[in-house]
């Protein structure tokens, strides 16, 4: 969905907190090779795809995305932008 806010969670071990990484609405599927790599680029998509923990490193913790108001459609500036 491209008025959507995707929020990734990595649970780690009991004793560390979780890690959070807040992605902008379009930016995933705008660039969907850059986000799940080589899950997308077969004949016939897995049907597991996984995203990548590289590219979304940008966007730990970046909770301000929910304080920017983006009308439908229009995407969001990149963090650091």
């Amino acid at each position: 969905m491209r008025d959507h806010v995707y929020v990734f969670v990595i649970l780690n071990s009991p004793t560390r907190n979780e890690d959070f990484y807040i992605v902008p609405p379009n930016l995933i599927l705008d660039d969907v090779d850059h986000f799940f790599g080589s899950s997308y680029r077969r004949d016939t998509p897995s049907s597991m795809p996984a995203i990548n923990l590289g590219p979304l490193a940008p966007y730990r913790d970046k909770w301000q995305v929910f304080d920017q108001p983006t009308p439908i459609g229009e995407p969001r500036p990149a963090p650091g932008s």
